[in-house]
């Protein structure tokens, strides 16, 4: 974005404790989404997806099977992309290029 950020205490200690279930990927998109979303260069947690915000949520979803995980982080992101970039079909083919997948699997 050619701008540095800064985390307060709370967001780092957020970002070390969640499981990070999509990896780099869900990582990358939470931070897009939070710099998006920042009016200035410090990002708090009002600034982060609601799902991420939520501690109990978080630890409500460490006992889910893997796989479940994985879809339902991969369904936010998807989610969180096409609020932000817009619904058009030339916005899906960029927003699936951003996530790494085909407009098909977006579909999907």
């Amino acid at each position: 974005m050619g701008r540095n950020y800064r985390l307060n205490n709370e967001v780092h200690d957020i970002l070390l404790q969640y499981p990070w279930p999509g990896n780099v990927r869900e990582l990358r998109n939470v931070v897009e989404f939070a710099v998006n979303m920042c009016e200035d260069d410090l990002i708090t947690d009002r600034h982060l997806p609601k799902c991420l915000a939520n501690k109990e949520v978080i630890e409500k979803k460490i006992d889910e099977p893997l796989d479940k995980i994985m879809r339902g982080a991969e369904c936010k992101a998807i989610i969180i992309m096409l609020e932000h970039n817009g619904s058009s079909l030339d916005t899906k083919r960029v927003v699936a290029k951003k996530l790494g997948i085909s407009l098909a699997s977006l579909y999907k």
